[in-house]
C-alpha cells in the first residue's frame, strides 16, 4: 500500500518510470534496508506500507473489533460515501463496531465505528473491514528487551530470543524496567494537528508509555521519527500482543 504519491525507479539509483496515486496496492519483495523491488521497478521503504489482512468475516457480535483489510478506510460522518470524511484509518488499524446497517442487498453494507472508548466516530463502509479474531491463548512473551539506539524489540520466553522486531522509539525515552499495565486493541492520541484514531494493538507500560502499531508510516528503525510512544508496525505489534503475558517485565536501555 502506497502512503503518499510514490515514485517507481528503474533501479534504487536509476530514473522514475512512473509514480502511483496514494493507496495503490503493489505486491514487493525486500531488497535492503532501504528498498523493497516490485513488478513495476523499485521503490523507497519508507513510501510503502505492507499489507497482510485477507479475511473478510464480520464480527459476531456488536461491539466487536473490526480491523481495515483494504488500503486504507475513510469513517463518514454518515452512512453515506458523499458525507463529509472525519478520518481515514489506515491498513491494520482496528476500532470497535458498534451497529451495522444492510445495503440494497441485504447484506452488511456499513459500520458505525468507534475508539476505544466506544464513543462514536462516525460510519465506515464494511468492505473494508474485517473481524480482528485473535488468538490469545499462547502468551508466552514474559520478557521484553527495547535497545533505543538500535530501535530495536526482542521479545523473550524465557532465554529464548522469539523475535526481533524494529520499532520507533522516541529519544527521551526513559531507561529502566516495567511492567505491563494494560492492553488495549485500540487507541487514540492527538498531537499538534491532528487526532489518530485506531492505532492498533497497543500494550500500556507502566501507565504512562504505549508500544502500539502505526499504520500511517513505514519509516520504522530509520530514525527519521522521534515519537512519544513506541511504534511497532502493524502487524509486529498484532503478534506482540496476542503472544505477551499479562506479567511480562519490559527492559528499556
Amino acid at each position: 500500500r502506497t502512503l503518499r504519491p510514490t515514485r517507481i525507479y528503474s533501479t534504487p539509483d536509476g530514473t522514475i518510470t512512473q509514480t502511483l496515486l496514494p493507496d495503490s496496492v503493489l505486491k514487493i519483495k525486500p531488497w535492503d534496508r532501504a528498498w523493497y523491488v516490485s513488478e513495476h521497478g523499485y521503490v523507497a521503504r519508507h513510501d510503502v506500507q505492507p499489507m497482510y489482512i485477507t479475511g473478510n468475516a464480520h464480527p459476531l457480535s456488536m461491539p466487536g473489533l473490526i480491523e481495515v483489510r483494504a488500503p486504507a478506510a475513510p469513517v463518514h460522518m454518515y452512512a453515506d460515501a458523499a458525507s463529509a470524511v472525519i478520518t481515514r484509518i489506515g491498513h491494520g488499524g482496528v476500532l470497535y463496531a458498534l451497529e451495522a446497517l444492510p445495503d440494497t442487498r441485504g447484506q452488511i453494507g456499513w459500520y458505525q465505528v468507534a475508539n476505544a472508548d466506544q464513543a462514536p466516530i462516525g460510519w465506515t463502509q464494511a468492505t473494508r473491514w474485517c473481524a480482528a479474531n485473535m488468538n490469545e491463548s499462547a502468551r508466552i512473551i514474559d520478557r521484553i528487551t527495547i535497545e533505543r539506539k538500535q530501535n530495536l524489540l526482542t521479545a523473550f520466553a524465557g532465554e529464548d530470543a522469539l523475535a526481533n522486531l524494529v520499532l520507533n522509539v522516541g529519544s527521551d525515552t526513559s531507561s529502566g524496567v516495567y511492567g505491563i499495565s494494560k492492553r488495549q486493541p485500540t487507541v487514540h492520541y492527538s498531537n499538534a494537528t491532528e487526532t489518530i484514531y485506531g492505532a492498533p494493538w497497543c500494550l500500556m507500560v507502566s501507565n504512562h508509555l504505549p508500544i502500539m502499531g502505526a499504520y500511517w508510516h513505514n519509516d520504522f528503525e530509520t530514525r527519521r521519527r522521534s515519537p512519544t510512544q513506541i511504534e511497532l508496525t502493524p502487524q509486529a505489534a498484532r503478534w506482540l500482543y496476542a503472544h505477551v503475558a499479562e506479567r511480562a517485565s519490559v527492559e528499556i536501555v
